[in-house]
């Protein structure tokens, strides 16, 4: 029974040690002008739920005024940073960036709307300033390690109305930040949840709403189905304009007997990762994933395949959305139609998808040595 009482109060004093973010802003642990690897080591006396680097983390980051806003997963804190040029990560906060402390608003998730807008606040009286000095702010950052820029692009189809998009995990698993491309404009993506193991995404393009979507197949594919991918190949070489390739379903197994992807011998290139392949009711079936290692196969092989490409089954898509409460419409491929009007319904609902980062954010995530081969890279997995 003593045993008992010992074991009780030590777990008292376990919950009384787990300081509140108000606690610790009391104390002025938290304060104005830290930066975040002083915020993080902050955090080892918070509650899980309130340590943005253990449980879980809300980030949105405005590339265009340099401010971030992250969050836990309790939602109780909101941290402001200012001079923010490379972000926390977009699927990791512990890859935490740059940046200072401006403000905190605690007491719940209706504190985001407050922190939104004080930044608004603070970026119009910085815009009143530029304009008043309008030559005062000539930095040439082109050389600067810490700028964040474009390092890699991908595809992605939305699945419902509501602005959710599917893609790789591979395309967005380096950046910093990911924006979608649509009808010319450069829309900022959140990434809602990750399925590492079939290097799946689901993203929401935040404050759009539109009747352009792909219907997943509720059958799925056949060996020996016609299909069609979709997607923007070899951004900045080839033109901005979707793309799409037409195939077979070759295999029903993928690498290594990998039963949750197709073979198929429809055409891809780097930057078709994340797309959709339709088959001949306009249905998804797939998700292109990746292409045969064609010069691993040379060198240890000397052969060179020819239309080796996998993608993940839409069965397995949809468990993944189903598994994070996104709707999305399931159809039966019964009836077939144009390629022209598969095409054209493509076009409408897949989105080219733009990765950035910074040079030194790469390096601290992935060593300095292995930065040079980050962008000679393919974005497919071998």
């Amino acid at each position: 029974m003593r045993f008992y009482h010992i074991k009780l109060l030590l777990v008292i004093l376990l919950i009384q040690s787990c300081a509140t973010p108000q606690q610790l802003i009391q104390q002025n642990v938290i304060y104005k002008g830290m930066n975040k690897s002083s915020l993080w080591n902050a955090m080892v006396d918070m509650n899980i739920a309130d340590d943005v680097t253990l449980g879980g983390c809300y980030r949105n980051y405005y590339p265009d005024v340099d401010y971030e806003i992250l969050g836990s997963s309790s939602g109780y804190a909101w941290y402001v940073f200012k001079n923010v040029t490379v972000p926390a990560s977009v699927n990791n906060c512990s890859y935490k960036g740059n940046g200072v402390l401006e403000e905190v608003f605690v007491g719940g998730a209706y504190q985001f709307t407050n922190a939104e807008e004080y930044i608004k606040q603070q970026t119009t009286q910085q815009i009143i300033a530029e304009v008043e000095k309008p030559n005062e702010r000539q930095e040439n950052t082109s050389s600067d390690e810490n700028e964040v820029i474009p390092i890699s692009s991908g595809s992605g189809f939305f699945v419902n109305k509501n602005g959710y998009l599917v893609s790789n995990y591979h395309v967005v698993e380096m950046c910093q930040y990911v924006l979608a491309v649509r009808d010319g404009d450069l829309l900022n993506v959140k990434v809602v949840a990750s399925d590492i193991t079939n290097d799946l995404i689901v993203g929401k393009v935040e404050e759009l709403s539109n009747n352009n979507f792909l219907a997943l197949s509720s059958d799925g594919a056949f060996l020996g189905d016609n299909v069609i991918v979709a997607g923007f190949p070899l951004a900045g070489t080839l033109s901005d304009n979707l793309k799409v390739t037409r195939g077979i379903v070759s295999s029903m197994s993928g690498l290594n007997n990998n039963y949750s992807e197709y073979q198929i011998d429809a055409a891809v290139q780097s930057g078709n990762s994340g797309g959709p392949l339709i088959d001949a009711s306009g249905n998804v079936v797939g998700v292109v994933v990746a292409q045969l290692n064609k010069y691993k196969l040379l060198q240890e092989r000397e052969i060179i395949p020819e239309n080796v490409n996998f993608a993940v089954k839409s069965q397995n898509v949809g468990v993944f959305l189903s598994a994070n409460n996104i709707d999305f419409i399931s159809k039966d491929s019964k009836k077939v139609i144009q390629n022209r009007v598969v095409a054209e319904s493509a076009e409408d609902s897949t989105v080219m998808l733009l990765c950035y980062n910074s040079i030194s954010n790469i390096k601290q995530m992935y060593g300095e040595q292995n930065v040079s081969n980050i962008f000679t890279l393919k974005d497919f997995k071998n």
